[in-house]
């Protein structure tokens, strides 16, 4: 869905962490300021105004203890 590389340079336009995005399903997920960013066609929509959330998302709670964010 998104290149290896890609994932590892692309940081949250939200709160700039350090941190890469984790991919969970079709989300880009920024676990510093809680934030998802939808990928639609193997394309992130990485704009403040898009993001969600994750409060809003049922994102697998089992997904984030897998990462180590929770």
């Amino acid at each position: 869905m998104i290149d290896e590389y890609l994932l590892s340079v692309l940081r949250c336009p939200t709160c700039g962490a350090q941190k890469p995005l984790t991919l969970i399903e079709n989300y880009l997920v920024c676990y510093e300021c809680n934030r998802a960013y939808l990928i639609v066609d193997g394309i992130p929509h990485m704009l403040k105004e898009e993001a969600v959330q994750l409060e809003q998302l049922d994102i697998n709670k089992a997904e984030k203890q897998k990462e180590g964010n929770v």
